[in-house]
């Protein structure tokens, strides 16, 4: 016999479904704030913006990696050659 969602709700916690909305709602909030705080003009994570992306494109775009305004504000789908 199967039990209703509210019945399961309370022996068993949140559904899956129910996890991953509030794990992406939790992760965009995050983002929100770390970029509102003075985290991403921090000179100590400049090499870990730079490990994300491939070692050839860091390369070839180093002279711009200060100057980039999606390195921080922008989405993180926002490729170092935009600017």
């Amino acid at each position: 016999m199967r039990k209703s969602a509210s019945a399961r709700r309370t022996t068993k916690g949140l559904t899956r479904p129910e996890l991953a909305v509030l794990l992406a709602y939790s992760k965009l909030d995050l983002k929100d704030e770390l970029i509102a705080s003075a985290l991403p003009d921090d000179p100590h994570f400049e090499f870990e913006l730079a490990s994300y992306f491939p070692d050839m494109m860091v390369q070839k775009s180093a002279a711009r990696w200060k100057t980039i305004a999606c390195a921080a504000k922008s989405s993180p789908t926002c490729s170092p050659t935009e600017s």
